[in-house]
């Protein structure tokens, strides 16, 4: 994304509360630059870029961050205690049917310390109930978004199914190089009808059968799923799993897309993180099962289907939780294969 030489577009603000206002940016000093005078903020008073959620950006981060993402420009003073409360209300404002004792509540459970307050502007903004969920309900979420999508959910869907197709396209695209024209939703049967290539194809056609059964594993992102396989609740709110090598996310971060516009362009930088590494690990070892000469046993493609598309290996984190260092994770070699 950092490559783009025309930049891309964002939105900032002062603070939590203030006007927002529109930018295109190649960069990140670019944008603190271009942001400032359009907030009219001195740049030396700029503390901190945060996201809405009061993620702090950097340089490295900024590169991520999808077209139109909302940014807020922050003075030092703004950790301060007016700040809080301005957040509060704002949130409260969104959220007007909260009730006291629900409020109450779980603002006894954390004390009422600074250090919680994000866990309390979480709870606020994903209490509300039921999100709207049709277009015509909420026309300012579907902004962008072609006339085919009528509800939130197909949004959602197709969202979910858009990166698992993703993990196919570049399994395929490693196991057979020298063929760039098939997708997932393909049959696999265009390549060079090699020895070696046979048994890829093969593998292939397999995963993309079971994937299409799944339908893609749509019901990662939709709230309106009944199986387990939803990663979100009923009203759409997700919480970050945590990075590779820890049970829980201990920021607590969590997001509801259906909520607003912009929590839906925000969604779109947490990311499905494989533990096992698709590209470092699995598919390699895929790609080794695939070319063995051993006659006595085939590739266990439903063992390589688990790691790449299922949430067995999957985990959806923040971006702040997604570390891309060396998972130093190995898949286990003994269910590579199963005996003929």
């Amino acid at each position: 994304m950092s490559g783009d030489n025309k930049g891309r577009p964002f939105k900032v603000r002062k603070g939590s509360r203030g006007v927002q206002m529109g930018l295109v940016a190649k960069n990140f000093t670019d944008l603190k630059r271009d942001g400032c005078k359009k907030l009219n903020m001195p740049l030396k008073e700029l503390g901190s870029v945060t996201l809405t959620d009061d993620t702090v950006v950097d340089e490295e981060y900024f590169s991520t961050l999808p077209r139109n993402t909302v940014l807020c420009f922050r003075t030092e003073k703004d950790c301060g205690y007016q700040e809080l409360l301005d957040k509060v209300e704002e949130v409260l404002d969104l959220n007007s049917s909260i009730e006291g004792p629900d409020l109450q509540e779980y603002i006894d459970k954390v004390h009422y310390e600074q250090d919680n307050v994000i866990n309390i502007l979480d709870y606020l903004r994903n209490v509300k109930s039921n999100p709207a969920e049709n277009r015509h309900e909420d026309e300012a979420w579907f902004e962008g978004l072609p006339s085919k999508y009528k509800t939130k959910c197909q949004v959602l869907r197709d969202r979910a199914k858009a990166r698992v197709q993703k993990y196919f396209n570049l399994t395929r695209t490693k196991l057979l190089p020298g063929d760039k024209t098939v997708s997932a939703e393909d049959d696999v049967d265009s390549t060079e009808n090699t020895v070696d290539n046979k048994r890829a194809k093969d593998v292939l056609d397999n995963l993309r059968n079971r994937l299409k059964t799944n339908k893609y594993h749509q019901e990662y992102f939709d709230r309106s799923d009944t199986t387990e396989g939803r990663c979100c609740d009923e009203t759409g709110k997700f919480e970050c799993q945590g990075s590779y090598d820890r049970d829980a996310c201990h920021a607590r971060h969590t997001i509801n897309p259906y909520l607003s516009r912009d929590t839906f362009i925000e969604f779109s930088s947490w990311n499905l993180d494989h533990q096992i590494e698709k590209s470092k690990e699995i598919i390699p070892r895929l790609k080794e099962a695939v070319f063995d000469n051993n006659p006595d046993r085939q590739v266990n493609w439903e063992y390589f289907y688990d790691l790449l598309f299922t949430m067995e290996n999957l985990k959806l984190v923040h971006v702040s939780c997604h570390d891309k260092t060396d998972h130093k994770l190995t898949i286990d070699r003994s269910k590579m294969f199963v005996v003929r």
